[in-house]
C-alpha cells in the first residue's frame, strides 16, 4: 500500500514516526483501524528498529527539539 510504502520512506529519512502519521497525506487516507494494523507491518517495525538504533548511536533522541 502507498501510505504504508510512504510512512517507511519518511521514517527512513529520519522522520520522526509521529510526524509522518499527523501528515495530511497519511491522517487522509487512514482510519484509525487502519492505521493501527500499518503499524503492525514488518516493514514498518523494522524502520522504527533501525530510527531506534541510530538514535543510540549518535545520542540524538529528540529531547532538545
Amino acid at each position: 500500500e502507498r501510505v504504508v510504502e510512504y510512512v517507511i520512506r519518511e521514517v527512513n529519512a529520519g522522520r520522526k514516526l509521529t510526524d509522518a502519521l499527523a501528515d495530511p497525506y497519511v491522517k487522509n487516507r487512514l482510519s484509525e483501524d487502519r492505521l493501527s494494523k500499518v503499524l503492525e507491518t514488518p516493514e514498518v517495525v523494522s524502520a522504527l528498529e533501525e530510527q531506534i538504533a541510530q538514535s543510540f548511536k549518535t545520542h540524538d533522541f529528540g529531547l532538545l527539539s
